[in-house]
């Protein structure tokens, strides 16, 4: 079982009741209102490593990408809430603090717990955001543009080079510091008609807004921004594009043009993800049990 089916299975069992303000299991955060709420989880040895990372790096780290959750919605950042259990020392504790400090975010609350186990060290954050017009996966009209927010694969190839271990690269500082696009949300969230943020993987991220939108994206490979030297580490930068996660870069569908937006493809009647005319295998991280 992967985590699309335990998210499927979810999505059934729990149904929103609340109307049209309330939007539940299925996008980047829920929506209440103009209230945006998203959780994410991070065990270590599945999410960082603490021999490639210190603590504070970890704690930035996790901390933008839960805060990604709301950019891709179109929202601004209010607030987090955070939590962790596992065996750590006084001065890994003040670190890892210190790296969530230093993405100046307040934080109003959360819950510790001491001793250890299996896993390991375990981050658990909610961020609690707003948007007055909450940017869905589910918007994409036929006729739109496909855009994305910055040059990909740098994260994955960053993790290459720290897997064979090297350091002194600014492929390894993309995968240690990958950064929200705050900067953006807003601008892209008045005109983009369905967005998304990279986390598991472009061609991922793709099929879920065709696939919640049912529609028919196309996008040409020699459109996708590839950072710079992803084609030292991989022989087809292309496909370290497609899959490489946690870029935190966002993805939207919009019918006019979006600010520093990079253009890729367009939105068509029908249905499926094609990379230059040919089906689109759907690649990136994905949890199993």
């Amino acid at each position: 079982m992967d985590e699309w089916e335990v998210i499927a299975r979810a999505r059934e069992r729990f149904p929103v009741r609340g109307g049209s303000r309330v939007i539940g299991i299925g996008d980047d955060a829920a929506v209440v209102g103009e209230r945006l709420l998203s959780t994410e989880l991070f065990v270590e040895g599945v999410h960082f490593d603490r021999g490639w990372m210190n603590w504070d790096t970890i704690g930035r780290r996790c901390t933008e990408i839960v805060l990604s959750d709301i950019a891709a919605m179109g929202g601004t950042v209010d607030g987090l809430l955070v939590g962790f259990s596992g065996t750590l020392g006084s001065d890994e504790i003040n670190l890892l603090l210190d790296g969530i400090s230093s993405a100046e975010v307040p934080v109003l609350g959360g819950d510790t717990v001491g001793g250890g186990g299996e896993c390991g060290v375990v981050l658990a954050m909610t961020v609690l955001g707003n948007a007055k017009r909450p940017v869905l996966r589910k918007g994409a009209q036929a006729g739109d543009v496909v855009y994305v927010s910055g040059a990909l694969g740098g994260v994955l190839a960053g993790q290459k080079l720290l897997e064979r271990g090297r350091r002194d690269s600014p492929l390894v500082e993309r995968f240690l510091a990958p950064r929200a696009r705050l900067d953006l949300a807003s601008f892209w969230g008045r005109s983009a008609s369905a967005m998304i943020d990279i986390s598991d993987g472009l061609s991922s991220e793709l099929w879920h807004i065709a696939g919640d939108s049912r529609v028919r994206i196309e996008i040409e490979s020699v459109r996708i921004p590839i950072f710079e030297g992803v084609e030292t580490v991989f022989e087809n930068p292309i496909e370290a594009a497609l899959s490489s996660g946690e870029e935190l870069e966002l993805l939207a569908t919009a019918p006019v043009p979006l600010l520093e937006g990079k253009e890729i493809g367009c939105v068509k009647e029908g249905e499926g993800v094609f990379l230059d005319g040919t089906l689109l295998r759907r690649s990136g991280f994905t949890h199993r049990w």
